[in-house]
Order: C-alpha cells, then sequence, then structure tokens
C-alpha cells in the first residue's frame, strides 16, 4: 500500500477517534437513542454529558445496525470502552422492555473503525486467528500477538497480512481456514 494512502486511512480514522460503537442492541420500532446513551451511561458509571451525538448505523444486511456515540474528547472514548470491558453488558440493562430472546445477548462497546479497517480486522481475524491468540486494531494499525508473552506483530494492509498467513504456512502449520 503507498504511503500516500495509508497517511489518508490514518487521517480517516484519526476522524473516529471520538467515537466508539455500541454492538448488540436490537433495533426497535419506537427506539430512543437518547434513553439508550443515558442508560448506558449509568449502567456504566459514566457522565452523559460526555456524550454529543448519538446515532444508528444501518447495516447492509438484514442485522441491526450498530450505535455510534460521539464523545466530547478522546480519553472520553477510551474510558467508556474500558468501563465496558469491565461491567459484563447485556440487552435487558439498556432495554429493560427487550423481548425475552434478546434480553440475555451480549452488549460490546469499541472504538469506532473505517469500513477500510473493519475489513482489515476481519480479513486478520479469519486469516490469522487460529496461529495468533490476540488480535486487535490499535493506533492505524491491526496488531497480532501469538500468545501473552510474544511482542506484538503489525499488519497495516492486506499484503500485510497475506504475507503473516504465508509464514505461518511455512513454519510447517497451515492455520487459514
Amino acid at each position: 500500500m503507498s504511503s500516500l494512502k495509508q497517511y489518508l486511512r490514518n487521517i480517516e480514522q484519526q476522524r473516529l477517534d471520538n467515537v466508539i460503537e455500541v454492538i448488540g442492541i436490537p433495533k426497535a420500532k419506537d427506539e430512543n437513542l437518547e434513553n439508550i446513551s443515558l442508560k448506558l451511561a449509568e449502567t456504566l458509571n459514566m457522565d452523559r454529558t460526555q456524550v454529543i451525538n448519538i446515532t444508528r448505523v444501518e447495516s447492509r444486511n438484514i442485522q441491526d445496525g450498530n450505535i455510534q456515540l460521539q464523545l466530547k474528547h478522546v480519553e472520553h472514548a477510551s474510558l467508556w470502552v474500558r468501563a465496558s470491558k469491565q461491567e459484563e453488558l447485556v440487552v435487558e440493562q439498556i432495554i429493560p422492555e427487550a423481548p425475552v430472546e434478546v434480553a440475555k445477548m451480549k452488549v460490546t462497546m469499541r472504538r469506532a473503525l473505517t469500513k477500510a479497517n473493519k475489513s482489515l480486522l476481519w480479513l486478520a481475524q479469519q486469516k490469522l486467528r487460529p496461529a495468533y491468540k490476540y488480535v486487535w486494531f490499535q493506533d492505524g494499525k491491526v496488531l497480532l500477538r501469538k500468545d501473552d508473552k510474544a511482542k506484538p506483530e503489525v499488519a497495516r494492509s492486506e499484503a500485510d497480512i497475506e504475507k503473516l498467513s504465508a509464514q505461518t504456512k511455512i513454519i510447517g502449520h497451515s492455520f487459514n481456514r
């Protein structure tokens, strides 16, 4: 990938630095996103006034889209995501009147990613997950770690992922699905 393309991808991702995605909350007919953000803040012991915008991003398929919370500052996004990892969130905590079939479904929060970066992360997870215990996105790149003590490896492009995939095959294991 050219350095200009990478630079533009990084700028696009930086625009989302103060945005988090809430995944797993089913869309209701008359949903009130303000109430959802208020309940999320309450459940996570966070300040609701940090949220400056809340929207539901429509999905391409039949699934409900994610909810995006835009926060005042980048630091707030980190705090909300960290709080969500400490509290096991389920739908009924956020929407008490949720139907029984979805009430116990897990709700997760993460930093918002651009479409290109979501695709890159997905590709890395599909091709490299069996060989790498941890696959995550941070600071404009996919990071991979084989075990708890290993140094993280970096993948900034599809070419990097293909290279790492080929290396795992050379070692004598074919980890591709």
